[in-house]
């Protein structure tokens, strides 16, 4: 049992102030057309606040990884696995992608790979191994390491076909295999179980491969994910807390839940009783006035630090307020 107290705004800063000052990470998008100055100058603001790891988005190199590292600051790629964005693939390989409970590929638009698909998951781990081999790159973090978000049916609470996968031959043949059931004939696929789980499985068999890939090359490993198991499980058939990494980033996005800052300190307190790893809290910078990041920091005072989405939303006034708090070792 735990104190309710820390809800309140005075309890989550008076529990902050018992713990030792964490540390603040945060994403970036690479751009070809920034110059080394301004890439540069982008480390130097970072340094100032004593922000030491950047995940980056986008097809960058060493030229990015040595600059930063003048400055302290590792560079960890970001790497979007489940959903890919190669323009190229979905016409090269349409079978790779997942299709949907009523029939429609994914690669008509939202591009999600098939993680029971061999010949996309190599694919996937051969990305991976990729970056790896960047050198100077510190480590690797997974995005979009789920299934597609269900839907809910605003009519009977069940799950709209159109947004539940994969139903594809692959999946279908492996699920059958295993239960002897073929699952386009699950009356109510979102509450069978053995369906469920067998969609867990399969992303956590992914993640192990991609840790393992990882630590031969001695890169730290980490996801970005959704906010607790909880939702994870029940919204993308993620179950993160069964990952073996270095570190967890639950995308903890109040906003897009329609939730208050207080929701952060609940969604921390629930994950950490369930992981044996660091967890950092996501928070929402577009959403965040200077006081209500300020809020939102005490809230995530459990966490054991917070990372930012993204800098190119980051404002004066955030800066502001992470130099004033020293929020970080």
């Amino acid at each position: 049992m735990w104190n309710t107290d820390m809800f309140t705004l005075d309890g989550m800063r008076n529990m902050r102030k018992t713990k030792p000052r964490s540390n603040v990470h945060i994403w970036m998008h690479y751009n070809p057309e920034i110059t080394p100055e301004e890439w540069e100058a982008r480390f130097h603001r970072l340094d100032h606040m004593k922000i030491r790891r950047a995940f980056v988005f986008g097809d960058f190199g060493r030229d990015i990884i040595d600059i930063a590292h003048k400055f302290k600051i590792g560079i960890h790629a970001c790497q979007s696995v489940v959903q890919n964005h190669d323009t190229s693939l979905p016409k090269d390989h349409p079978e790779w992608f997942m299709v949907s409970r009523n029939g429609v590929s994914s690669a008509g638009g939202i591009n999600w790979l098939c993680m029971n698909n061999p010949l996309a998951v190599n694919y996937v781990y051969t990305q991976v191994e990729s970056l790896c081999q960047i050198p100077g790159l510190d480590g690797i973090q997974l995005d979009t390491i789920r299934y597609p978000q269900i839907e809910i049916s605003p009519v009977d609470s069940s799950v709209s076909d159109a947004s539940d996968y994969c139903y594809c031959q692959y999946c279908r043949d492996k699920f059958k295999n295993r239960t002897g059931i073929d699952p386009v004939d699950i009356p109510e696929p979102s509450s069978n179980e053995a369906w469920i789980q067998f969609r867990v499985d399969t992303i956590n068999t992914v993640v192990r491969e991609i840790a393992r890939i990882a630590r031969i090359y001695d890169k730290t490993i980490s996801a970005t994910v959704l906010p607790t198991p909880v939702i994870a499980r029940q919204m993308a058939y993620q179950g993160w807390d069964q990952w073996d990494l270095d570190a967890i980033y639950p995308a903890m996005f109040n906003d897009f839940f329609l939730e208050g800052t207080q929701w952060l300190t609940r969604c921390i307190h629930e994950s950490i009783q369930s992981i044996n790893m660091p967890l950092y809290a996501g928070l929402h910078l577009p959403s965040f006035s200077a006081e209500m990041l300020d809020i939102a920091l005490d809230a995530s005072w459990e966490a054991t630090g917070s990372a930012l989405y993204a800098y190119e939303n980051l404002r004066r006034e955030h800066e502001d307020v992470l130099r004033r708090r020293r929020y970080f070792f």
